[in-house]
């Protein structure tokens, strides 16, 4: 398990005691893989790595989303597609700042290994920005990534990231 599912865990655990559920049936439950379609799937494209969570994002999973794909087979060019987070309210732009900032942070600072997808993402400030799906589709960026890479696909699920799956 990832290490921001902690938390999460220590939560469930605490839960599972006060509703009388045994130690082993816990531990059964937390070794269990949790897979849920577009939410950190792991997926093979030909000799890429796939890690795909489009279907929700605020600033807390982009974050725990960008460390794991930092780290993640880091012997392999890494390339994040990044969209916006939305219904955010007021702070918006100022939330996806700070994940520009948390990309610097990480030591992300080749803009070239982030891309940009929607209004609010350009705050990423990253080299290959898109105002939405269809014109990443239309570009040639597919055609530029290495074979082996590990390809981050982070946004929420009205950006419709998950429409370039299949061509990666």
């Amino acid at each position: 398990q990832v290490p921001y599912q902690s938390l999460n865990a220590a939560v469930a655990i605490i839960a599972a005691i006060k509703l009388k559920i045994s130690n082993s049936v816990i531990k059964e439950g937390l070794n269990k893989p949790l897979q849920i379609k577009q939410r950190m799937e792991i997926r093979r494209s030909k000799k890429r790595i796939l890690l795909i969570d489009c279907y929700n994002a605020n600033p807390n999973s982009m974050i725990a989303a960008l460390e794991f794909w930092q780290k993640f087979e880091p012997e392999l060019h890494h390339l994040a597609i990044i969209g916006d987070m939305l219904e955010l309210g007021e702070r918006s732009i100022s939330y996806h700042q700070e994940i520009r900032e948390k990309l610097l942070e990480l030591g992300v600072n080749n803009s070239s290994s982030v891309v940009s997808v929607g209004n609010f993402a350009k705050n990423y400030k990253a080299e290959n920005h898109f105002s939405n799906v269809e014109e990443l589709i239309l570009s040639d960026l597919f055609e530029k990534i290495p074979e082996t890479s590990v390809i981050l696909l982070k946004a929420s699920h009205g950006i419709k990231l998950e429409k370039i799956i299949g061509r990666l």
